[in-house]
C-alpha cells in the first residue's frame, strides 16, 4: 500500500513552512516548461539557483551537473507565503528524438539524496507534482514505486498534487482526495 496522498488542487496553494518540495529537472540548464513555470513564478530563487548551478558547473568543468545530483534551495515565496526547501533533482536528459528523457537510475539516486538531506524530524512533509511522468516521459507507476521504496519510510507525510484528475493515471484515481464540494 502506498504512503502517498494524492490531492486534486494547486500545490502552491497548499505548501507549509518548512516543506520539502521535490521535482525533476534536466541536465541542460533549461527550465522553461511544465511544472517549473509556476515554480519559477512563486519561488523564483529555485529557478535562479538552478540556472546559476548549471552555468557554474558548465563554465568551470565544461560539463552540466551530473544526472543523479540534487540541489536543495531554501526558497522564500514571493508574496509572503511560507519559505520551503526546493529539491531540484537532475534526472532528465534533453536528447532530440528520445521519447523517455527521464533517467530512472538517476531519479533513484536523487531520491536517496532527498532522504539524506532530510536528516531528521525537521522536515516531516514532502510535497511534489507528478514529476518525471509528464514532459520527461516516464511512468508514474514506476516513479511512485520508487518514492514508496526509497523515500516513504523517512517522511511522515508525502503529498502529491495534481491540477486535473485526468493527469493522474487511472490506477491511482481511486486514491485522489478532492476538495470539499467537488464530485466524487
Amino acid at each position: 500500500m502506498t504512503k502517498i496522498n494524492y490531492y486534486l488542487g494547486d500545490l502552491f496553494d497548499n505548501v507549509n513552512e518548512g516543506d520539502l518540495l521535490i521535482h525533476v529537472c534536466n541536465n541542460r540548464g533549461a527550465m522553461a516548461s511544465g511544472f517549473v513555470v509556476p515554480l519559477a513564478k512563486y519561488y523564483p530563487d529555485a529557478r535562479a539557483c538552478y540556472i546559476d548551478w548549471f552555468h557554474q558547473t558548465y563554465d568551470e568543468h565544461n560539463v552540466p551537473p551530473n544526472l543523479g545530483e540534487v540541489q536543495f534551495v531554501n526558497a522564500p515565496f514571493v508574496s509572503g507565503k511560507p519559505t520551503i526547501c526546493v529539491g531540484n533533482m537532475i534526472a532528465q536528459t534533453l536528447e532530440p528524438g528520445k521519447t523517455r528523457q527521464l533517467d530512472y537510475e538517476a531519479l533513484y539516486k536523487c531520491l536517496e539524496k532527498v532522504v539524506i538531506h532530510k536528516g531528521g524530524p525537521m522536515c516531516p512533509r514532502l510535497v511534489f507534482p507528478l514529476f518525471g511522468s509528464g514532459l520527461a516521459g516516464g511512468s508514474w507507476s514506476i516513479v511512485a514505486a520508487m518514492i514508496d521504496e526509497v523515500v516513504a519510510p523517512y517522511f511522515d507525510i508525502l503529498d502529491c498534487y495534481v491540477m486535473n484528475e485526468t493527469d493522474l493515471p487511472e490506477e491511482f484515481r481511486p486514491l485522489l482526495i478532492k476538495p470539499n464540494g467537488m464530485d466524487t
